[in-house]
């Protein structure tokens, strides 16, 4: 399969305290843009031995370049039916503009979904606000009705991604039970790099990661198919070996952003990670040369977790924050350790057994 995000506009109706994007361009992708970056991919995909293309749709807010959307996902499956592609779409949304027309055509054309959500009107609103200042949370949970006819029409779960930082990581227990307490099954967390994680934040995130592991097993234990994949990719890494880069972004994925430049998973300000241009195509040399890089950080070789950490070898974080890919991101390095070291402290020797040959298998049919 091969996978391209198009993002379709660099604007938002929100203006979150940890967005990635920082300054936005308020641009929307043309549809000269649009139709040769869906060009390219599919060409890409051709040579997938499954003939497979996962679109995943993003801005900014997604929504607020709905038509763009529309002629995205029109385009995209003629020219997919021309070429003998089967094709999946995807988007991720902060829930406050969706409307039935919307989840109407989310439903029809069975999109994966994903809604930003951080837990409590409370703790949500710490962070992700209107540019007026007015927190977003009733606009977003005031969709659950349309988000469980979703649902019900499509088979699907939507998914909720919640950020932690350092304001509302003393809540994260908290909002995993509210997350799920809302009818949610599937969790996306992710912790923000760009705080500064010092000593006494780092204590909230132990203890913290800690009870909602505990909360979350028990509801597996009950038998609920509650999925939080912040734990179980932890899972697999520990009880798996992890290769350095392992998703070979930029092979078998692009980012194409407003203006039609192309880089391997994010925009980043490095011409190292552009992988290409809409109107001149893929730069194949340049995508060798990343996926060749293999190294190890001089402070990581005396880890224990070294095989199984998959945050050292996320190349554009590491750049990004540090300015080395090889040097893994402080935060994500420590987030690793304190879930491992939970692990180690909380799976049974019988329990380990199971999990290591369930993961064998598991990679065995991959």
């Amino acid at each position: 399969m091969y996978f391209l995000t198009l993002e379709l506009i660099n604007a938002c109706n929100m203006t979150c305290k940890y967005c990635y994007l920082g300054s936005k361009k308020n641009k929307l992708m043309t549809k000269n843009t649009i139709e040769r970056s869906i060009d390219i991919c599919i060409n890409e995909a051709v040579k997938q031995y499954d003939k497979k293309l996962d679109v995943c749709l993003i801005g900014g807010e997604p929504l607020m370049a709905y038509d763009n959307m529309v002629y995205t996902v029109n385009l995209t499956n003629r020219k997919c039916e021309e070429k003998g592609i089967s094709v999946f779409y995807n988007t991720i949304i902060n829930g406050t503009l969706l409307n039935k027309e919307m989840m109407d055509f989310f439903i029809k054309e069975r999109f994966d979904l994903k809604i930003s959500l951080d837990g409590s009107e409370s703790v949500h609103n710490l962070n992700r606000f209107y540019n007026d200042g007015s927190g977003s949370y009733n606009d977003v949970v005031d969709k659950l009705d349309l988000i469980r006819d979703y649902e019900k029409a499509t088979g699907k779960k939507c998914s909720v991604a919640n950020v932690i930082t350092k304001n509302n990581v003393d809540k994260l227990k908290d909002t995993i039970i509210h997350i799920h307490n809302l009818g949610f099954k599937r969790l996306e967390s992710g912790i923000n790099i760009y705080d500064d994680w010092d000593t006494p934040y780092l204590e909230i995130l132990k203890e913290q990661i800690n009870l909602a592991f505990d909360y979350y097993i028990t509801k597996k234990m009950e038998g609920d198919s509650f999925y939080w994949f912040f734990i179980e990719k932890k899972l697999r890494n520990y009880f798996t070996d992890v290769e350095f880069y392992g998703c070979r972004a930029g092979l078998y994925s692009s980012y194409i952003n407003v203006d039609g430049q192309i880089y391997t998973c994010k925009e980043v300000e490095n011409r190292d990670f552009l992988i290409g241009a809409e109107d001149k195509g893929l730069y194949p040399d340049k995508i060798r040369n990343l996926i060749r890089k293999q190294s190890i950080y001089n402070e990581c070789m005396d880890c224990s977790y070294l095989s199984h950490c998959s945050a050292r070898g996320c190349i554009i974080e590491n750049f990004e924050i540090n300015g080395d890919i090889y040097k893994p991101v402080q935060i994500k390095c420590l987030e690793t350790k304190i879930v491992f070291d939970m692990f180690k402290n909380k799976i049974g020797k019988e329990q380990e057994e199971s999990f290591r040959k369930f993961y064998e298998r598991m990679n065995s049919n991959v």
